[in-house]
């Protein structure tokens, strides 16, 4: 019986919670469908990429996050004055 390599837990948990379940449920089924296709040849490999692509895919979230509050706050000032 050989051993199959499992997501890392700590990156699916962040992006867990801060997606929300809005992509959460989208995101982590695309991320853990190329992990077990790279965990086939180097179980290592697919770890560090799927690190790699959590850290990435949040980044990238949060950023955005920040760009659209940004908006929402300029345009609450604008309707003020």
């Amino acid at each position: 019986m050989s051993h199959r390599p499992t997501v890392p837990e700590i990156p699916t948990r962040i992006l867990n919670a801060v997606l929300r379940g809005r992509y959460a449920d989208t995101v982590l089924g695309d991320l853990e469908e190329e992990f077990r296709e790279r965990a086939e040849d180097a179980p290592l490999r697919a770890r560090l990429s799927y690190w790699r692509d959590a850290s990435t895919i949040l980044s990238r979230y949060l950023i955005e996050e920040v760009r659209l509050e940004r908006r929402r706050r300029r345009q609450e000032t604008r309707k003020e004055h």
